[in-house]
């Protein structure tokens, strides 16, 4: 089958059938329920197709870059979850408030590290 855009949040998806409108049953939950298309919460993308940072995108990169931990698995993973917070498309308040306590916990384990890194032993004594 040909790849076919989501009726409901405008994804492409691969449908497995001709007649498929939704990419998956919470999409076509949401429109049976009445609920707005996600296609406005869905992020624009830069010239280079990557996601435009919101918000709580920029204020954690901000936070990663003073620290010096952009690099890292815990500071890439915060940053990761700061963009599906800026852009939750289907999410419900539950599951976005599961994303921000993850985020938060990301956030202070990257910058932990990065400072353990960067500590001198001798100031430790």
């Amino acid at each position: 089958m040909a790849a076919q855009h989501c009726t409901q949040c405008g994804s492409v998806f691969e449908a497995k059938r001709k007649t498929a409108k939704y990419c998956s049953s919470k999409c076509r939950s949401a429109k049976n329920s009445g609920k707005s298309a996600s296609v406005a919460t869905l992020p624009k993308a830069d010239a280079k197709g990557a996601p435009q940072a919101g918000p709580v995108a920029t204020a954690t990169a901000l936070e990663l870059e003073a620290a010096g931990a952009e690099t890292s698995s815990a500071g890439m993973a915060a940053l990761a979850l700061a963009h599906r917070l800026d852009h939750p498309g289907l999410e419900t308040g539950s599951s976005l408030a599961s994303l921000a306590r993850q985020h938060g916990a990301s956030l202070e384990r990257a910058i932990t590290i990065a400072a353990l890194s960067t500590s001198n032993p001798v100031d430790e004594l």
